[in-house]
């Protein structure tokens, strides 16, 4: 189910994708949500309440891939094949979501490592992922923390005393009542987003440039935000959710679900209602950011 061959078939589908949609776009209407700094001094933003309906329906995710790919392997976009490449969440169930905060940015590689020397994180995946060690003048700390599996990333947001946000708050954060496509709309050129474009590593025909080979500040791509100015949450990594699978092949296990894709992801990989199921002990391209609970005021 989580073959290579997947990994394979999305970047070959984006094989000449763009100048082919003259539609116009949509940008989500971005407002100004109160902030904070947690004690780690990592900034969250307030995720509003509201009534939210996740997921799509087949033929809705048929559409959009048929829209993004046109005649391009067009083939990937009828059933079967699409369910074996895509997974979405069909239930379009609709959820009343109660405030929370979210990490403005992806967990960085500085953040991690200060989890690190508090003898609490991992060190082996930044390793294995930079090539670096903890005094490494080098270190690229401005880039998300990737290679992580699922209990590394649940262990750095305990030390910050937050937690993995749920799928439907991650799809809220994205999408919102406007329920759009992507994080930043429907925009489908000069995409403000870090995928497998011309500088993806696993080289591609397509003439889209997000100015990355790979990795991507966290800061990058302001035009990208959400509405509710969430950084990155398509693109550069894909990121972990704490909602376990409870369907389908491997439903009962230690699955969990990945959001958003990363920066060698296809562009349908991109879209807010797809879902990666990996089990937690996976690392690949994977890194995270961190939600908290808002503490209702206790009355006197």
């Amino acid at each position: 189910m989580f073959s290579q061959n997947r990994r394979l078939f999305l970047l070959l589908s984006v094989v000449g994708l763009f100048g082919l949609f003259p539609m116009d776009s949509v940008s989500p209407i971005r407002s100004q949500f109160p902030s904070i700094t947690d004690d780690k001094n990592i900034e969250m933003i307030l995720i509003p309440s509201g009534t939210f309906r996740s997921g799509t329906t087949l033929k809705n995710a048929l559409a959009y891939c048929k829209l993004l790919y046109k005649e391009i392997d067009a083939d990937i976009c009828d059933l079967p094949a699409f369910s074996e490449m895509y997974l979405v969440d069909e239930s379009n169930t609709i959820s009343q979501i109660n405030e929370f905060y979210m990490d403005k940015h992806e967990v960085s590689v500085a953040s991690y490592l200060d989890c690190v020397k508090a003898s609490v994180c991992n060190l082996e995946p930044v390793e294995q992922e930079y090539y670096l060690i903890l005094d490494d003048l080098e270190i690229p700390v401005d880039l998300p923390v990737s290679g992580i599996t699922y209990y590394d990333a649940a262990v750095y947001c305990a030390w910050r005393e937050a937690r993995l946000p749920t799928e439907t708050e991650w799809e809220y954060a994205a999408a919102g009542t406007q329920k759009s496509p992507f994080s930043w709309g429907d925009k489908t050129m000069d995409i403000p987003a870090n995928f497998c474009d011309k500088n993806c590593f696993k080289a591609t025909d397509i003439q889209a440039d997000d100015g990355y080979a790979e990795l991507a500040p966290i800061t990058a791509y302001e035009d990208g935000q959400s509405w509710a100015g969430v950084y990155n949450l398509s693109g550069n990594v894909a990121e972990w959710t704490s909602t376990r699978l409870t369907s389908g092949e491997g439903a009962g296990s230690d699955i969990r679900i990945v959001k958003g894709g990363s920066y060698f992801s296809g562009i349908y990989e991109l879209v807010v209602w797809m879902r990666i199921p990996t089990r937690a002990g996976i690392a690949r391209s994977n890194g995270f950011r961190c939600a908290k609970t808002v503490t209702p005021i206790q009355q006197p």
